[in-house]
């Protein structure tokens, strides 16, 4: 294992076996396990921002993201207006009626 982790070196200059290179070392995988356990919370908390996001910007002049995949994770929510002057419109005539 410790030659795979070094380039698949046995010797310097000498490669006995294909290796990698993955840039990971003790301290990040240590930090990234630690971590870890966390995730499923993260998790959770992007898909119900995402859903809020959704629900607040139903009927605005904004296309956001399909919910078609369940287990989608969120790490972006990216949305698109046709224009920044429709966008503004829809976005006063909807905080003139709360």
């Amino acid at each position: 294992m410790k030659r795979i982790r070094n380039g698949g070196q046995t010797d310097r200059y000498h490669h006995g076996e294909m290796g990698v290179n993955s840039r990971l070392d003790e301290m990040q995988a240590a930090i990234l396990a630690a971590r870890l356990p966390f995730l499923p919370g993260w998790i959770e908390a992007r898909r119900t921002r995402a859903a809020l996001y959704r629900r607040l910007l139903d009927g605005a002049p904004v296309e956001v993201p399909p919910e078609c995949d369940p287990g989608h994770v969120y790490h972006l929510f990216p949305s698109s207006r046709p224009s920044a002057s429709s966008c503004a419109r829809g976005c006063a005539s909807r905080a003139s009626r709360r």
